[in-house]
């Protein structure tokens, strides 16, 4: 093999190699750095998610507080005055205070009031006796854990409850009772997540969980933290949060769907970058090549050539010259000064 195709093939494997080390590098720390920032940026938005959930848990135990300690409430609970049931607790009043269901339980366990409220079709629903048992259960575990709110699947629904002891407005004396509010999660509630973030949002009970997302929520159940899921093809990233009843039991998942959008961005930079890179090697391949070949093989291509001309016409009067001052010129002048002492040497010998 000649030096040329030598000196091409080392510049070939050469650019190769480095290449794909670049390759190697740049997918190794730019995408794991890409998934460190997406994962930073889901996990935020997730907290914010956790953050407004616990927000409207917060707001709704407020409104719940105002009847918990209205003097009103507690007078019906003592003397269940239906009068103070037909005087403020219309359709609308539910809708106002955003709840589809209001009970008082006193404390010897007995339902003084239980009703349900359906906003789809606006209307008042009568609470069944599997409803009214559903009820203490969670007006007992809600004692128990001592939480305010909590959620918990109802009918099948997820829905976020409150528990608060009915007292007088002045303090004094003992709660003689339990008020119990709950709140629909439905597409209402997760849209107004969704409004607030700016990202879609969702949360399902343990009953309506896909496939993927059970297999989530045994994941959850295991460490109950925040955790990650590529969705649809890997153009989202689910940030689930667990949600837990009264009992401290996960029972549902709160889910945002963060899109992949630094992801496109920065695959199309590195498209360019791939793109670019091999050509730019083999531009700058070939001019490397070029000089090359110009500067020094096409030299020592000559100072070859010479010599064989000079070989077979055994002409020792023979010289070459190079411009230059590099290793080839030297080279040249090496040779010339050698045959310079032979044709001396002859000389003297004659």
């Amino acid at each position: 093999m000649s030096i040329k195709k030598k000196f091409a093939f080392v510049i070939f494997i050469t650019f190769a190699i480095a290449i794909g080390l670049l390759y190697f590098s740049m997918n190794l720390i730019v995408y794991n750095k890409l998934h460190s920032v997406e994962n930073s940026l889901v996990t935020r938005n997730t907290n914010r998610l956790k953050y407004a959930i616990s927000n409207e848990l917060s707001t709704q135990l407020s409104k719940q507080r105002d009847w918990a300690n209205w003097d009103d409430l507690y007078e019906f609970t003592v003397n269940k005055n239906k009068e103070f049931i037909d005087s403020n607790l219309l359709a609308k009043s539910y809708e106002d205070l955003k709840i589809s269901c209001f009970a008082v339980i006193d404390n010897k366990n007995n339902i003084v009031h239980y009703d349900k409220y359906d906003s789809l079709n606006d209307k008042m629903l009568t609470a069944t006796a599997a409803d009214r048992a559903q009820l203490l259960q969670i007006v007992r575990e809600a004692k128990k854990s001592e939480l305010e709110g909590s959620f918990v699947e109802m009918n099948g629904n997820l829905k976020a409850v409150t528990a608060l002891p009915i007292r007088k407005s002045d303090g004094s004396g003992q709660a003689i009772g339990t008020l119990v509010w709950a709140q629909d999660i439905d597409n209402t509630f997760t849209g107004r997540m969704s409004k607030l973030m700016q990202i879609e949002a969702h949360i399902y009970p343990i009953s309506a969980l896909s496939s993927e997302d059970r297999k989530n929520f045994d994941r959850s159940k295991k460490d109950g933290k925040i955790f990650f899921q590529e969705l649809e093809n890997r153009k989202l990233i689910g940030g689930y949060i667990p949600l837990t009843d009264f009992n401290g039991s996960v029972n549902a998942l709160a889910r945002i769907d963060y899109p992949k959008e630094l992801n496109g961005e920065v695959n199309v930079i590195m498209g360019w970058f791939y793109l670019l890179t091999p050509l730019s090697a083999l531009l700058a391949g070939m001019l490397c090549f070029y000089y090359v070949r110009k500067h020094i093989l096409s030299r020592i291509i000559e100072l070859n050539t010479f010599l064989q001309v000079a070989d077979k016409e055994k002409n020792k009067n023979a010289r070459i010259h190079f411009s230059g001052n590099d290793e080839v010129a030297e080279l040249g002048e090496s040779f010339n000064k050698l045959m310079d002492d032979l044709e001396k040497s002859e000389i003297k010998s004659n």
